[in-house]
């Protein structure tokens, strides 16, 4: 199992999932992670990072993910209007769970895997032509992100 991935059926312990403690996952740390009768336990992963929601979504499309890692004060160097969210509460590499809905929704128990949910959102956006809609504002965002990073040395 790769570090940063975790069934939920796992008993949760310090260590388990690289150096994140298990009360990130748990609200209890030690607590059994439950997960839906109806599920097989393989399905049941957890992504940990963007990296790792960027290449699910990749996935459910049958694309390969070609992810660029680059800082962001490099990003908001770039496009400043940017700064706040990037140098703010985005610098810290995130741990995505659920015990904040759990605290206000006792009882709250995720059925749908993060796997499953992006395809069934996927297939939503697939359904209508609508619903499908382009920025080229962020488009052109991203490219000149990405060129900048070429320029530079990066990828």
């Amino acid at each position: 199992m790769s570090i940063g991935r975790r069934v939920a059926h796992e008993k949760a312990s310090p260590t388990s999932g690289g150096s994140r403690p298990a009360a990130d996952q748990n609200p209890e740390p030690g607590a059994t992670l439950k997960k839906p009768e109806r599920m097989a336990p393989p399905q049941w992963v957890l992504p940990r990072n963007h990296q790792e929601i960027y290449q699910t979504i990749a996935e459910a499309l049958g694309v390969e993910a070609k992810i660029a890692h680059i800082s962001s004060e490099f990003i908001a160097s770039l496009l400043p209007e940017y700064e706040g969210g990037l140098l703010g509460d985005k610098t810290w590499c995130a741990v995505f769970d659920n015990s904040k809905i759990k605290a206000f929704v006792p009882g709250f128990q995720a059925v749908i895997p993060f796997r499953e949910g992006i395809r069934r959102t996927l297939a939503w956006f697939a359904a209508e032509e609508k619903r499908r809609r382009i920025d080229e504002k962020v488009n052109q965002e991203m490219d000149t992100i990405l060129e900048a990073y070429r320029h530079f040395g990066g990828g």
